[in-house]
């Protein structure tokens, strides 16, 4: 991070000598990006407000965006209400501007929020919980749910196997791809589909796992092994960030 922020500081002064708006913009959302992942969320606001603003003045559509998904994300934790609405609209600028990874990861994030408004009882564990495979998949809790709880359930799974099938067609970072992966096996234990619950957990395990046996410096695998470890059960939440940050500070892929 901290390399990261002082080739922001050099790009910043580039683009304010040569008046390049189009790196101004990259060097704004970047560093809010980075602001959010140090924890300085009120000056990461001003930041991504900034580089929406001047993305919409010079009309850089992927910036456009993905300034409005990361806003939306860093606005989730203190008003749902209003991130919900900045990450709807993050994805249908993502559907108009044919920008797929971010499409899959404002997907992934819509079907969060969608399943966080179904009540706490509407499946055998609180929504707290990580998804137990232990539990009779037979008993199939989406049934007893009031018709609106029904709604929010079917939107999410429609938004999190559209997310998964863009993932598998174009490809995305691992931790987008861990998140994707977590969410769809919390979608199908909200439906009672146990089973297949566990095999989605099975297949976020694996993705990290897969990754971490590619790499060759023992500390890194170490870091890598804690970081992932830990992202997959913050993902197997719906507590805490709507994009699951960890210890290590887990942040989109983009």
């Amino acid at each position: 991070p901290r390399r990261a922020w002082a080739s922001l500081r050099l790009a910043e002064r580039l683009a304010a000598h040569a008046g390049e708006r189009t790196l101004e913009v990259e060097v704004l959302i970047r560093r809010g990006r980075l602001l959010t992942e140090f924890g300085r969320l009120e000056r990461a606001e001003l930041d991504l407000r900034d580089g929406l603003r001047l993305a919409l003045a010079i009309n850089h559509r992927s910036s456009i965006a993905r300034a409005t998904l990361l806003l939306g994300i860093l606005l989730a934790e203190s008003d749902q209400a209003k991130g919900s609405r900045l990450l709807h609209q993050a994805l249908t600028f993502a559907q108009d501007y044919k920008i797929p990874r971010l499409e899959a990861l404002a997907s992934t994030l819509c079907a969060r929020i969608a399943l966080s408004r179904l009540p706490q009882d509407s499946s055998a564990t609180s929504k707290s919980t990580t998804p137990d495979p232990a539990q009779n998949s037979s008993n199939n809790p989406a049934r007893a749910l009031p018709q609106s709880s029904q709604q929010d359930l079917a939107r999410a799974q429609a938004l999190s196997e559209r997310a998964l099938y863009l993932i598998g067609t174009v490809g995305a970072e691992l931790q987008d791809r861990i998140v994707a992966l977590c969410t769809q096996a919390l979608v199908l234990h909200h439906k009672g589909q146990t089973p297949e619950s566990r095999r989605f957990m099975t297949k976020a395990v694996r993705a990290w796992q897969d990754a971490n046996a590619r790499l060759h410096t023992p500390i890194l695998k170490r870091r890598h092994h804690r970081a992932n470890h830990a992202l997959v059960r913050a993902a197997l939440t719906l507590e805490g960030p709507l994009y699951p940050r960890t210890g290590a500070k887990n942040l989109p892929g983009l």
